[in-house]
């Protein structure tokens, strides 16, 4: 047609191996979907909507039940769940026992998405348990345009890089990498960075070398998480973090100011109402220098203490000049009762 080409060229028999060239080119896929849909009585559904031109150029070889496909792939300006790319290209390979996909690219302006990828097969088929091996690289891309490639929806938003490799399979998924989130924000406070080294290894993420900075203050340290098992180990300090600097505390209508500094190592676990639950380790949380509009409040430390279903809480703080002690006794179900006393 005016906006569809395809040719190809070639031998095809049922005995011995065969050899054909193709290629095709079009900027309206639904022709070729429309055409699926009158041969094989199956609707094609695309996971994009083209709105440049699409070219795909290569061959198939071998026999008819064990064929060999290899082709490249430029697929001009599309849209994918809502979200504007310029461009895809890379190289395709596929046979009943492996695929691969070699100088994989996505880009959008200056943003780019590479991937090169080998997967094993089962009989042209991916498994559990199909090996794979795996180097995604992303440069200056949103986290709203990635989050909707991977058709997942995520309180944030920021400008990432990132590079990971992945190897093993679906069910025993091994990798490390490294990622990093500028001018980001998370539950709609804004932060200037986030970085962070990950690894995926035993069914557990692991987060190390994590630093998110705010202005002044930064928030450091490390983590791991088991989705099946719901277990997390958590180490994190941070320091100078400005009441001022918080977009819910400078509220015109609040206008508070001081700084904070905060502790925690631990472990536990969470419930499917994501309570928590064998709670083991330490934290502590100080605020300095606390002032409402102008006027000084409270100086404050709290620290804490956790030991399967309980919290304790140890409380010091200057209160509007008086001096102020508690302690607290928190159990981590059941709504969270509580017993303390204050001084």
């Amino acid at each position: 047609t005016s906006v569809t080409f395809l040719a190809a060229a070639g031998v095809i028999q049922e005995k011995g191996d065969s050899s054909l060239r193709f290629q095709l080119h079009t900027s309206r896929p639904e022709e070729l979907t429309a055409a699926a849909y009158a041969v094989t009585g199956s609707q094609v559904d695309l996971p994009v909507q083209l709105a440049g031109r699409a070219s795909v150029q290569g061959r198939v070889d071998g026999a008819l039940d064990q064929p060999r496909v290899a082709a490249t792939l430029d697929v001009g300006a599309f849209t994918h769940q809502g979200r504007a790319w310029d461009s895809f290209s890379g190289r395709v390979e596929w046979s009943p026992r492996q695929v691969r996909v070699s100088g994989g690219r996505l880009a959008k302006g200056k943003a780019a998405v590479s991937l090169n990828a080998t997967v094993q097969l089962e009989n042209g088929r991916f498994t559990a348990t199909s090996p794979l091996d795996a180097e995604v690289g992303v440069r200056d891309a949103a986290l709203d345009d990635l989050s909707a490639l991977a058709g997942v929806r995520l309180p944030a938003t920021g400008v990432v890089t990132a590079q990971f490799k992945l190897r093993g399979s679906q069910k025993d998924p091994r990798g490390a990498g490294s990622v990093e989130v500028r001018r980001g924000a998370a539950w709609g406070e804004p932060f200037d960075s986030l970085r962070a080294s990950l690894a995926l290894e035993d069914g557990q993420v692991r987060v190390s070398n994590a630093r998110l900075v705010k202005g002044k203050g930064a928030v450091s340290g490390g983590g791991a998480f088991h989705p099946e098992q719901r277990t997390f180990q958590l180490d994190l300090r941070g320091d100078n973090l400005s009441l001022a600097d918080q977009r819910h505390w400078a509220a015109p209508d609040r206008r508070h100011s001081g700084n904070v500094a905060l502790a925690f190592s631990g472990s536990g676990s969470l419930r499917a109402d994501h309570s928590l639950e064998r709670l083991t380790g330490e934290g502590s949380l100080t605020l300095r220098d606390v002032a409402v509009r102008g006027r000084a409040v409270a100086d404050l430390r709290l620290l804490a203490k956790g030991a399967g279903d309980r919290l304790r809480l140890e409380l010091a703080a200057g209160l509007l000049g008086s001096q102020v002690s508690g302690q607290a006794e928190v159990m981590l179900r059941e709504r969270f009762p509580f017993q303390g006393r204050l001084e």
